[in-house]
């Protein structure tokens, strides 16, 4: 005869259901197997209700995380796009600045060649007089 998990539950020596001599498959009383199988009941539903909730849990917790992702996945979208439109920018005030810097080193070098010019010419017009 077997103890079911420390219960007072008596089975017939072979666990295959074989029957007694009274026709029943287990020996002790019925107000016994009945407590037992009530508390076996209530501890696997018991058990069973603590993994589903666990479940429900990790369910929630893996939404919650997929919109988490989702969320930075198009905040690092946007930035990315503000990132390259401002490297797209940079680049073209780069192009300005250089272009400017050209335009006002030619506008120098004339203003230079100008001045030179009329150095030159100023010099030649001015007639000297005998001093007195």
């Amino acid at each position: 005869m077997n103890e079911s998990q420390g219960r007072d539950v008596d089975l017939v020596s072979d666990a295959d259901g074989e029957v007694g001599r009274n026709g029943r498959r287990y020996l002790s009383p019925n107000r016994v197997l009945a407590r037992s199988f009530r508390i076996s009941r209530d501890g696997w539903k018991s058990k069973h209700q603590a993994v589903q909730e666990k479940l429900e849990q990790q369910r929630q917790l893996s939404a919650e995380r997929g919109r988490s992702r989702d969320q930075w996945k198009e905040k690092y979208e946007a930035a990315i796009a503000r990132a390259e439109a401002a490297e797209v920018l940079a680049q073209q005030r780069l192009e300005e600045l250089e272009q400017a810097r050209a335009q006002m080193a030619k506008s120098v070098a004339e203003v230079k060649k100008k001045a030179a010019k009329n150095r030159m010419t100023s010099h030649r017009s001015v007639v000297r007089r005998p001093s007195v």
